[in-house]
Formats: C-alpha cells, sequence, structure tokens
C-alpha cells in the first residue's frame, strides 16, 4: 500500500487495482472483516494494526482473500514445512532446481542472463 500511494504521490502510472491480502488463519480473517469480539483480552494488543488493515479494506486499497494453508506459496520461508510442500512451492515460483554438474557448465555471460553450454 505504500507503494502504491508513493507511485501516486511521484506521478508514476500504477494499476488502479486493489492489493491482495491472502490469509490462511481464520481468526485473523474474521478479525480484519470484522466478524469477531475486539474487546477480548487477547486481542488487545493488535488493535491498531488491525484497524490499519480493515481501513485499507474498507477503502478499497486492499482485499481479504482467504487461501487454504497448502496453497500458501510464502510458507516455506517463515517456517519448517515438508519435502512436498516445499517441492511444490519452488515449482510454482519458478525455481529451478540445478545438480553440482549442471551448474559447473553454466557459463557467465557478460550480460545478466546465464548462458548453458552443453
Amino acid at each position: 500500500m505504500w507503494t502504491k500511494q508513493w507511485s501516486q504521490e511521484c506521478g508514476l502510472l500504477f494499476l488502479d487495482r486493489q492489493i491482495p491480502i491472502h490469509e490462511d488463519n481464520q481468526s485473523c480473517f474474521n478479525a480484519a472483516k470484522g466478524d469477531c469480539n475486539l474487546n477480548n483480552k487477547r486481542m488487545k494488543h493488535i488493535n491498531i494494526q488491525l484497524h490499519f488493515i480493515k481501513e485499507a479494506i474498507s477503502n478499497g486499497f486492499a482485499e481479504l482473500i482467504y487461501t487454504p494453508t497448502y496453497s500458501m506459496l510464502a510458507d516455506f520461508l517463515t517456517k519448517s514445512v515438508g519435502r512436498v510442500t516445499l517441492t511444490r512451492a519452488l515449482n510454482s515460483l519458478g525455481v529451478l532446481k540445478l545438480g553440482y554438474r549442471r551448474m559447473l557448465k553454466i557459463k557467465i555471460s557478460t550480460k545478466s542472463d546465464p548462458v548453458f553450454v552443453p
């Protein structure tokens, strides 16, 4: 959201669409939508951050999307996951698995793109 506001202030063209916020935690999802009791003692410490998200959603800057845990691609960056989950996430992100012998055959060109030598 900061990037969107900054680019508009600088006069840069920015797509006028909502920023998607993917959430897999039902409690957080319901709190951001306003479907839970915020007067709970355990919710007291996050009221400021929560109101920021709720305001962004109500103003149309952001869109809250429930995404199941198995579909969260960035989970492997924040917690330990199994090999199947890690492989699926890396494949979805376009990360290639290169063996040691294949890496030795990569010749770095003067451009930013590597050149594969057979």
